[in-house]
Parts: structure tokens; C-alpha cells; sequence
């Protein structure tokens, strides 16, 4: 991928989660890892990213290739200081997505597939396909305000499952399509704030005054 530098960012997925988030309507592994290489840095960079429902990607882990000794820090600041880290997050993230997709589509016909250079080389252009798709559903978000107005409508969508008999936490966290920690976190929030009432010990609901 081209940056404004001259040199050229290369990567390769090491390794990628079973399990998955969804954002925008894409599956994106829940973690990964991916190497990272260019002509003139002194080492490979090995990213270790988790995707958040609500935040997108996050980097909670970076280190130099084997046998680099520097620390953290001066990897992390060679990635930083090298690259656009920001975009370069959303692409790798986009790439693990793909490659998400293109596992999915291909694992149940492995035995039929003729692994040559020329089914090798139409596997790549898939996985690009869909990393050039989910691309869009990679963008970090900014955490929403918890604002009155929202647990108003958080505290409507819970009661309202509630009396439905569908699980209330998880129709707040589908309603404003954040995740269930989230979900459970403003509904926390709401009661905090008079707009639902007190806990009714474990179980779902609120008590009141009747």
C-alpha cells in the first residue's frame, strides 16, 4: 500500500481469532496479528489488534521482529513516526477482514480446490475484494456521549422489552447497535439517573413504588 513515503509498507496476517465482531454489517476477527515490513526500517513490526463493537480497532500490543531488542516504545514510535499509524490500522484491520471472509468461503470446498499458482493468485485477489469492502466498517469511532436525552431512550427501549418478554440489555445493545458491555453499561447509567428504576437484585426490570 503507497504512503507519502517512497517506501512501501508490506504485510503478512500471522494469525487471526475463530471468533468475529460485526461492524456496519462486516465480520471482522475479534483480535489479530500482523507483521509488518518496510526497506528502511531495522525490523519487521508485529501489530497485535483487537476489534471493539463500539471503538473499532485497537493496537494493545506492538513489538520489533525476532531477535530486535529495542523496546516498545522505539517500535512503536519507528510505526508511529513511518507511517499514517491511524490509516494503517484501518487497512491492516480491513485485510484481517478479508481474509475472515475468503476463509469462510473457501474452508468447506478445501478438498475440491487445486491449490496451483493460479488458484494461489485468485485467492489473493478475493481476499483483497473483500478487505477493499470491509474497509469502510474499520473506521475508529468516538465514544458517544452519555448524555440525559440517550438514557431517556435507553430506559424506553429496556422497559419496552421488558414488558415484551425479550431480554431488555440486549435490545438496548441491538437498538443503538453497540455492543452488550456497553448496552449493560448505560442502562447502569439510566437508573443512576432516575430514568429507570432501582434494580430488581439479579434479574431483569426495575422496582417501584407501588
Amino acid at each position: 500500500m503507497p504512503f507519502d513515503s517512497e517506501a512501501e509498507v508490506s504485510f503478512r496476517l500471522l494469525d487471526m481469532a475463530d471468533d468475529y465482531v460485526t461492524r456496519d454489517g462486516t465480520d471482522i476477527p475479534a483480535w489479530f496479528d500482523i507483521q509488518l515490513s518496510r526497506d528502511d526500517w531495522p525490523t519487521e513490526i508485529v501489530l497485535s489488534v483487537m476489534v471493539d463493537t463500539d471503538q473499532g480497532p485497537i493496537i494493545n500490543g506492538i513489538r520489533g521482529g525476532r531477535g530486535y531488542r529495542n523496546g516498545y516504545q522505539e517500535v512503536a514510535k519507528l510505526f508511529r513516526d513511518s507511517t499514517d499509524a491511524a490509516f494503517m490500522l484501518r487497512f491492516v484491520t480491513a485485510q484481517a477482514a478479508g481474509a475472515l471472509a475468503t476463509d469462510r468461503l473457501l474452508r468447506p470446498h478445501l478438498d475440491e480446490i487445486d491449490l496451483d499458482e493460479g488458484t494461489a493468485k485468485k485467492i489473493v485477489k478475493m481476499r483483497d475484494h473483500f478487505a477493499r469492502r470491509s474497509f469502510g466498517a474499520t473506521e475508529v469511532q468516538r465514544r458517544r456521549r452519555v448524555t440525559r436525552e440517550l438514557l431517556e431512550q435507553v430506559a424506553q427501549v429496556y422497559r419496552a422489552a421488558f414488558r415484551d418478554g425479550q431480554p431488555p440489555t440486549q435490545a438496548v445493545a441491538e437498538t443503538f447497535h453497540v455492543s452488550h458491555s456497553t448496552a449493560g453499561r448505560w442502562v447502569v447509567e439510566a437508573r443512576k439517573a432516575g430514568a429507570l428504576g432501582p434494580a430488581t437484585g439479579t434479574r431483569p426490570g426495575e422496582a417501584t413504588s407501588d
